[in-house]
């Protein structure tokens, strides 16, 4: 579950993000919104390594790429970066 951050109607960028300190916290930002993401809880991780382990043979096997868990930030635009969970590149 996301939980918006109210700043002010102000509008992040992938910069400012990178900006903000480890505070070991979980931070995306979607058309400029801040998001933070708490941690996921073990049915989660433990189904998420489920699903690794049935993409990332097909992935190696048809020279896809490489299939990645988090974290890894994934910026798609100046002002949307998130963090999937499971993501092929």
């Amino acid at each position: 579950m996301h939980m918006a951050i109210a700043t002010a109607n102000k509008l992040w960028t992938a910069a400012e993000l990178r900006a903000i300190p480890d505070e070991r916290n979980r931070y995306e930002i979607i058309d400029g919104e801040l998001f933070v993401t708490p941690a996921p809880a073990l049915r989660h991780q433990a189904l998420l390594m489920r699903l690794l382990r049935v993409i990332d043979p097909y992935v190696e096997t048809h020279q896809l790429g490489y299939a990645m868990v988090s974290p890894a930030d994934v910026e798609l635009t100046a002002d949307t970066v998130v963090q999937p969970d499971l993501f092929v590149i």
